[in-house]
């Protein structure tokens, strides 16, 4: 017997979303080699290093570098001052910070079924999975610590599918060189 009825309960996919008030560059701002810092919690910093591996891997392919710090939300000295690194220089800056402190459901609800057994008798059941939820403020610096993006990046979605990674990178690289900024 074939399902009746199969319905998703949960999407896949990383969103980014700019911030309006972000001016687009007259001329191309290139970044060749920055600094990805991010903070957070430790599901925080299992998606930030996933992401930033997919993002190392694309800036590399043109020709730029990268460098990952992450820096745990209980230590508040590390966060006095992200822009002083010190014995090192950088044309950009990129901070990932999330709004709350979310964590990976290893039980999310993904979809719904219902299978007929006979005309009045049906199964209904569900299949779950992983699943992570949270919105990372995003904020982007060039050498001289002016701020040249600000956005969202939304992740919604399964933390162990890697093309996701891939994809949501290339979101925010489009919406990025939509504002003349190119990370390599």
């Amino acid at each position: 017997m074939a399902f009746e009825a199969c319905v998703p309960t949960y999407t896949n996919h990383i969103d980014v979303k700019p911030n309006s008030s972000i001016v687009k560059n007259i001329e191309i701002v290139h970044i060749k080699h920055f600094l990805v810092i991010g903070r957070g919690n430790m599901s925080s910093k299992l998606i930030m290093t996933n992401f930033y591996s997919a993002l190392n891997k694309t800036v590399i392919s043109k020709g730029g570098s990268s460098e990952f710090e992450f820096m745990n939300t209980s230590n508040e000295a590390q966060k006095s001052n992200y822009l002083d690194v010190e014995g090192k220089t950088y044309d950009g800056y990129l901070f990932l910070s999330p709004q709350d402190s979310s964590y990976i459901d290893f039980h999310k609800q993904k979809f719904v079924f219902v299978m007929p057994i006979t005309p009045t008798v049906a199964v209904v059941g569900s299949g779950n999975g992983n699943a992570y939820e949270n919105t990372f403020k995003t904020r982007l610096f060039n050498s001289e610590k002016k701020l040249i993006f600000s956005g969202d990046i939304y992740f919604h979605f399964d933390p162990t599918k890697e093309r996701l990674y891939d994809e949501g990178v290339q979101n925010f690289i489009f919406e990025i060189s939509r504002l003349n900024i190119l990370l390599w």
